[in-house]
């Protein structure tokens, strides 16, 4: 094998064949003693012709290195979309946990790589994956990736989940003080819960830190919802699409129910979501 300098020469490590450059790059990457495989690398790297060639040379698709992260975990951890799609149609488990127990979901949405977590939703991913301390909703929330937490709702994540840390993705989006996600989750038609308390008995409100640079504004957002309770019809709406899930919703218009009901139940004209929206939401 060449050594290191060769592979280097030139001003890249393209100058050989590519699972040869892996296997030389390795020695340069960090976190080499975590037991890394070449997949873990050329995910790592955005190189998906190096993963296939090493998949088509028998390298195990779901390797895991010491941590339990498989090559999916890190392509999604560096948004390497491409990296991620040659795996998953090598056979990579698109649920595979960590030491953890987070899914390449959960990376996909810290990174805030859209284009991962759509393709992973596509191929099956998880939105609500059984664990005590992630979801996907709270690695977005952690990382302030309010447009990936628009996805992740919409594809039917538990705005409820809690986790052991924080509480609700809420409680996480008022402890950052991040306004953003904070309008996001209680604009959400799902409904984040305000006055949910998490394992300490805290309110999202009480986890609000005067440090952030939104706090004011955090503060008014939470200060609206509370002048403005829900409704008896709105709670009502909220807990029947809760039950019914992302998949009995899409179902609602080919239900034999009163028009009205379909209406009220999908946000119709008849039951505007409108009245219990922060007005300032942008």
């Amino acid at each position: 094998m060449a050594s290191s300098a060769a592979v280097l020469e030139g001003g890249g490590i393209l100058q050989h064949e590519p699972l040869q450059c892996l296997q030389e790059y390795r020695l340069l990457v960090p976190e080499v003693g975590v037991g890394n495989s070449r997949l873990h690398v050329a995910a790592r790297l955005g190189r998906h012709d190096m993963i296939a060639e090493a998949v088509a040379m028998g390298e195990m698709v779901n390797v895991c290195n010491f941590d339990g992260v498989t090559p999916l975990h890190e392509a999604c951890a560096w948004g390497q979309t491409e990296c991620a799609l040659t795996l998953l149609l090598a056979g990579a488990d698109v649920n595979a946990r960590n030491i953890d127990a987070a899914t390449p979901l959960c990376d996909a949405s810290s990174r805030g790589s859209i284009d991962c977590v759509r393709l992973l939703l596509e191929r099956g991913a998880s939105i609500n994956p059984w664990a005590v301390n992630v979801s996907p909703l709270h690695e977005a929330m952690l990382a302030g990736r309010w447009e990936v937490a628009l996805i992740l709702i919409a594809a039917g994540a538990e705005l409820e989940k809690m986790d052991c840390h924080f509480g609700t993705p809420l409680h996480v989006a008022a402890s950052l003080g991040d306004v953003n996600s904070v309008k996001v989750l209680l604009n959400s038609e799902y409904g984040a819960d305000a006055a949910m308390r998490n394992n300490t008995g805290q309110k999202p409100r009480d986890l609000l830190a005067t440090s952030k640079s939104d706090f004011q504004e955090c503060a008014a957002v939470f200060s609206w919802y509370e002048s403005h309770p829900k409704t008896l019809l709105q709670i009502c709406r909220l807990s029947i699409r809760r039950c019914l899930g992302l998949k009995g919703l899409s179902c609602v218009q080919d239900m034999h129910l009163p028009s009205p009901l379909k209406t009220y139940l999908q946000y119709g004209q008849c039951g505007s979501k409108s009245t219990c929206v922060y007005k300032n939401l942008t």
